[in-house]
């Protein structure tokens, strides 16, 4: 439909409000772009003009507190992401829904790590997407990966790995491979 606002700020609202995000989520994503912005000028004021990586921050070199306050800001914009991506599932676009979930997880693992609980989120709802086009082939590998991180992260008796453990053997039964999906649903 394009772009209506050009002001970042004003189209973090928009998006927000299109995600359902709230008054305080919509809040804190514009907070976290803000963050961003002051750690982003801080950079440039320090460096020489025009010196080549002036508007890249690099987390390593900020003081605890920043490193914190930018470690949340960028869960936010993943949050914000996240709820984008299953706004677009919902109404059917789900190449972009699928882009937006692959990039959340991939941002969530340089972030937080491979098994962070966003990252798993977001893999699931990629997987769903990808179920939901007939992509079994590459929805399998990464439910079969979200079962291994859910054992790993939360053990085999938590709900999550059960759920995992369920999507996955729903995917082999998609395909025809009932006794795939017979074997993983026994571990339901």
């Amino acid at each position: 439909s394009g772009v209506v606002h050009t002001g970042t700020v004003v189209r973090l609202r928009s998006v927000g409000e299109t995600a359902h995000m709230g008054g305080d989520g919509g809040a804190a994503i514009v907070d976290g772009f803000g963050f961003i912005q002051l750690l982003r000028l801080q950079r440039q004021r320090s460096m020489a003009a025009g010196a080549a990586g002036a508007n890249r921050i690099d987390p390593a070199a900020l003081n605890e507190l920043d490193r914190h306050i930018l470690k949340k800001s960028f869960g936010q914009a993943q949050r914000l992401q996240n709820r984008l991506a299953l706004v677009l599932h919902s109404m059917g676009d789900y190449d972009r829904a699928a882009a937006l979930f692959e990039e959340t997880a991939r941002r969530a693992t340089q972030v937080h790590g491979a098994e962070h609980p966003e990252r798993l989120t977001a893999l699931n709802n990629l997987a769903a997407v990808l179920l939901d086009q007939g992509r079994y082939a590459k929805a399998i590998p990464i439910l079969r990966d979200l079962v291994e991180l859910q054992a790993k992260r939360n053990g085999q008796d938590h709900a999550d790995y059960a759920t995992a453990l369920n999507n996955l053997a729903a995917a082999h039964q998609a395909i025809g491979d009932l006794s795939g999906a017979v074997g993983l649903a026994a571990g339901c």
